[in-house]
């Protein structure tokens, strides 16, 4: 994009209009976006991308874009042990409609805070990826529980916010774990809105809904109820989260002591306090937990820390051993690599593959996949749920043939669609766009009858479909609202001769128009230059001094018959001389 600001115009009567933008797509190398918990343990992988010739911008977690039209100029998103709560909900819807809509290729790396570890579960980014983290294979796996206790009822829309929060909490949960949630209703004491269970997920998400946190006395006596129900818990892992403004009566030293002896960590989330600042702490600290203190203003970021705590019941999903992968699919990635052995690894985390994705490596104890692929909507994405860094990857590092892999892997996922031939022009006409092919073919000739599949991603982040008609002879629109300030992407979808009904070949055009400022701000002036263009095909355009609608027009005579006027009058007279 490239963007003009206009500052200090002498009598500006709108400041709003005065900027500009312009986007213009530039084609090159591949180029790749790779975002890491920790670059500096990342810097091997970036720097095989970048032998292999791809262009690598290698950023930390505060490097992954907000907008949607940010990940544009990419090919390849790679996130490096990226936690679901590590990002917002907006970024995670971002990214799925980036892998969908436009095509963007998206690689996950493993590590000890992603995948089913890392509260994936129920995101955006479990739908776009190759990989499910709900565990399906027969097999034992150390199992969590969590408790979820709900005093929300004295913040703006709290209650609300209740219901969402416990609700990501269900969906990061693996079906082995068990989850309940407790509050205060009805003045009767702690009420189990979801008794601690591995029920099923639809029952709790229906009771949750059905929820209503009132004031709560007594803080200490809700969260003894949740550890009651903890220590008869056959559970690994055992795990509270309370939220709270901190006004109720906190639990005492004894049950303090009560959960640190039987392994129940809690963490609390302090929100719009008005008693005791930070009352909350001293448990949290006590028993292993994390605290967080937030103000009203904050409460966008409950579900990414809900998430995160739910994660802790969720470390049972993470193996540490050495184990050699093992080849499941003949796939590109592993062209020139095979048939020797691969390296061993010294970690990954438990998902189950998906219908329809390609398991390229897998595990050969558990059949567990490490190396996932499949196209999702125009895009591909993959998951290696282990590590191609120093954690579980190192023998990798030294490994001759590190390079091609990691860079196989990206091209295999990067935008592949083949370009369109023909040309895309997007222009903005009073609160709509207008997207316009020409078809023309290399002879000059008119190309009719194709069938276009577009979608506009606008500032929203949520990718609308276009509906492409043909209007002329090898001209093909769509319209589309875009009234909102913002960059819209329109993709177009078309397909061409030499593919199979199995395997169709595509080809893809895209364009982006931006809107500056809403209609209502526009400078509206005469077109001088259409104008010009009229004259230049021979019409008569008038000057402004002519004005030709203010000045008197000159007088005229014109000769008509009357004899049709006299036979109407005469017609409207007769009944009159007859009643005479």
């Amino acid at each position: 994009e490239v963007r003009v600001q206009v500052e200090g115009a002498a009598g500006d009567g709108d400041p709003a209009n005065n900027r500009g933008t312009a986007a213009v797509w530039a084609e090159g190398e591949t180029a790749v976006l790779l975002v890491s918990r920790e670059p500096e343990a990342t810097a091997p992988l970036a720097s095989a991308l970048e032998r292999s010739g791809m262009s690598v911008r290698l950023a930390d977690l505060s490097g992954l874009p907000e907008q949607p039209g940010a990940l544009l100029p990419y090919e390849c998103l790679v996130l490096v042990d990226v936690a679901a709560s590590d990002l917002s909900a907006a970024q995670m819807r971002m990214i799925r409609s980036a892998v969908e809509e436009t095509g963007l290729g998206l690689v996950a790396v493993g590590g000890p805070h992603s995948f089913s570890a890392g509260a994936y579960g129920g995101t955006p980014l479990e739908e776009v990826l190759p990989v499910t983290m709900d565990v399906k294979q027969k097999r034992v796996l150390p199992n969590g529980a969590c408790v979820v206790v709900l005093h929300t009822c004295e913040f703006p829309r709290g209650n609300d916010w209740a219901r969402t929060i416990a609700k990501s909490v269900v969906r990061t949960l693996g079906r082995n774990d068990w989850f309940g949630c407790v509050d205060w209703e009805g003045g009767v004491g702690p009420t189990w809105v979801v008794p601690l269970s591995k029920g099923d997920r639809g029952a709790m998400l229906a009771a949750i809904d059905g929820s209503n946190p009132m004031d709560m006395p007594s803080l200490a006596d809700c969260i003894e109820s949740a550890v009651a129900a903890l220590e008869k818990a056959n559970a690994h892992l055992k795990h509270m989260i309370v939220i709270s403004d901190g006004d109720p009566a906190m639990p005492g030293p004894a049950l303090v002591k009560r959960m640190v002896d039987g392994g129940i960590t809690i963490s609390a989330v302090a929100i719009a306090q008005h008693g005791v600042q930070d009352a909350m702490r001293p448990m949290t600290q006590a028993t292993g937990g994390r605290y967080y203190a937030l103000e009203e203003g904050q409460v966008e970021n409950l579900p990414a820390i809900f998430m995160k705590e739910a994660s802790v019941v969720r470390r049972s999903t993470v193996f540490e051993k050495e184990f050699a992968p093992i080849p499941a699919f003949p796939h590109e990635v592993l062209k020139g690599i095979l048939p020797d052995p691969l390296p061993p690894l010294h970690g990954y985390v438990v998902t189950s593959i998906k219908d329809r994705a390609e398991m390229v490596l897998t595990e050969a104890e558990n059949s567990d996949p490490i190396l996932a692929i499949w196209r999702k909507g125009l895009g591909v994405s993959a998951a290696f749920t282990s590590d191609l860094a120093g954690r579980w990857g190192r023998d990798w590092l030294g490994w001759d043939r590190y390079e091609r892999f990691a860079a196989q892997l990206v091209r295999a996922c990067a935008r592949g669609i083949q370009r369109s031939p023909f040309s895309l022009r997007v222009d903005h006409q009073g609160g709509e766009g207008l997207a316009v092919v020409e078809a023309v073919d290399g002879d000059g000739n008119y190309v009719d009858g194709l069938a276009f599949e577009g979608r506009v991603l606008g500032p929203s982040g949520e990718p609308e479909p276009l509906r492409v008609l043909q209007t002329a002879p090898g001209r093909y629109e769509a319209v589309f609202p875009s009234t909102r300030p913002g960059v819209y992407f329109v993709s177009l979808e078309h397909s061409l001769p030499g593919g199979t009904a199995e395997e169709p070949l595509r080809a893809q055009v895209r364009a982006a128009m931006p809107v500056d400022y809403s209609p209502e701000h526009l400078s509206l002036r005469s077109d001088a230059a259409f104008f010009e263009r009229l004259a230049a095909a021979g019409a008569k355009v008038l000057e402004p001094s002519a004005r030709p609608f203010l000045d008197p027009l000159p007088k005229s005579r014109a000769r008509i018959d009357a004899w049709r006027w006299l036979l109407l009058l005469a017609v409207l007279l007769f009944p009159l001389e007859v009643a005479a």
